[in-house]
């Protein structure tokens, strides 16, 4: 005879957490993309850093999280190297 197997629960994330690490990874992503423009990859990559942040002490997908970290991380970077870039050309201009 068949026993049953007992369903396991297995412990999910929250809507919420999931959430969060989505919205990390995604900024993270649109910060990668937008630091040509350091008026809108500044905000989003800040933004993203600091969700990811405040996600990464509770949260189950801490892989997610870094990842969208990291890539908000490489977006700030970008975003302030093009913003030193251009005031630098500027000043040199004056």
């Amino acid at each position: 005879m068949r026993e049953r197997v007992k369903n396991v629960e297995r412990p999910t994330q929250e809507r919420g957490e999931s959430r969060k690490i989505s919205i990390s990874l995604i900024l993270g992503l649109i910060g990668l993309v937008a630091w040509y423009l350091p008026i809108l990859g500044l905000p989003i990559t800040l933004v993203s850093i600091g969700i990811g942040l405040s996600d990464l002490a509770g949260c189950k997908g801490k892989r997610l999280t870094v990842a969208g970290i990291y890539l908000s991380l490489l977006g700030l970077m970008a975003s302030v190297g093009v913003f030193a870039i251009r005031f630098g050309v500027e000043v040199a201009r004056a």
